[in-house]
């Protein structure tokens, strides 16, 4: 059987921490665009499993991100909106409602509400994670 397209991801791949922690999510990461999706998929499925017993909010939300984004790669786009707004919930309770990493899991959620036809919803979350994004732009002399 021939292996579906993979489309360009619909966010950055979030890592869990910078002090090797993402170690999973860039094999997981790197099995996708080498177009090992099974791989991928077992991977953050099993990642997911074992640090959903934990209480590793970030890594958690850092899973179900790059999930949803290997999701939408497949054209499984159902899957890939349950896990966005399961990420976006536990981005904005643990780094708030207006932090970079609740923005960038918005981005991925509407442009995925908008492939399914959810326009008035992907239109609302995406002006949302651009007025996010917006406040922490540094601009010199201003």
């Amino acid at each position: 059987a021939t292996k579906p397209a993979a489309t360009k991801p619909v966010t950055t791949p979030l890592s869990a921490d910078d002090e090797g922690g993402g170690d999973v999510l860039d094999e997981a990461w790197d099995a996708y665009h080498a177009g090992e999706y099974h791989k991928a998929r077992r991977l953050l499925e099993e990642e997911l499993e074992n640090t959903e017993k934990s209480d590793d909010a970030k890594r958690l939300a850092a899973l179900l991100n790059n999930l949803a984004d290997g999701y939408v790669m497949q054209g499984r786009l159902e899957e890939a909106a349950a896990l966005f707004e399961r990420a976006l919930e536990i981005q904005q309770k643990n780094s708030g409602p207006d932090s970079k990493d609740a923005a960038m899991v918005m981005s991925g959620l509407a442009l995925v509400y908008g492939k399914l036809g959810r326009a008035d919803e992907a239109e609302r979350l995406a002006e949302r994670a651009n007025a996010i994004h917006d406040s922490h732009l540094k601009i010199p002399g201003k």
